[in-house]
């Protein structure tokens, strides 16, 4: 069964995983371009916040994120400016100008789109250069030792289970030895199931999508 690879390591990983996006992290401070991720981030954990807020706060929070948001990254003097075209600039500075008359679904449509932006932006530029460097394999590294740690816990876990399980079960040295016999000499249904879950722990699922 084919595994994926580490090399095939893709950026929505990275992006998502809290062990190594502090490694993508420190290299595009050290490249002093870290705005677009650090934008990035802040609209993620809002969205993630924005959840769980009742209906009547909703407005509120997000005619204060719309502020930070500009104060941060997109005014003159924001001390982490990012380089976007001048249509995020434009639909940013209108929502917070109007913030009292605010349309709900308009706002957070901006706030996405140039979370977006600031994810291709690094995904076309940054990551690439990411590649191409010596932290590159650091995070490879990092993501072969959680594949190994997660695969051998599950293994591990698994056969907790099966143990304890027969221990619940307790049976006497007639049938143990009995079955151990049909085990060895015929066909073992418990061997098919072990297959299948082997099949579970070293398949790798897919990362999920980051932009809404």
């Amino acid at each position: 069964m084919s595994k994926k690879q580490p090399r095939d390591l893709d950026f929505r990983t990275i992006i998502n995983d809290a062990e190594l996006v502090l490694i993508f992290e420190s290299f595009v401070r050290k490249m002093h371009c870290d705005e677009n991720l650090l934008c990035w981030r802040d609209i993620e954990f809002f969205k993630n916040q924005y959840e769980n807020l009742a209906p009547e706060e909703k407005k509120e929070a997000v005619q204060k994120m719309n502020l930070q948001v500009w104060d941060t990254y997109f005014d003159a003097s924001a001390p982490f400016l990012v380089n976007l075209d001048c249509e995020f600039n434009s639909d940013l500075r209108e929502q917070v100008q109007n913030s009292n008359a605010l349309d709900l679904d308009t706002a957070l449509r901006t706030l996405l789109n140039i979370q977006e932006e600031v994810y291709n932006l690094m995904y076309n530029d940054s990551f690439l250069k990411f590649k191409r460097s010596d932290m590159w394999e650091m995070a490879l590294r990092r993501a072969e030792k959680k594949r190994k740690k997660r695969t051998g816990s599950s293994i591990l876990g698994f056969f907790r289970r099966r143990l304890a399980g027969r221990g619940e079960q307790s049976p006497n040295p007639e049938k143990r030895k009995r079955r151990r016999s049909v085990d060895v000499i015929g066909s073992n249904p418990r061997r098919e199931s072990l297959r299948t879950h082997f099949s579970d722990v070293f398949s790798v699922p897919r990362a999920k999508s980051v932009i809404l």
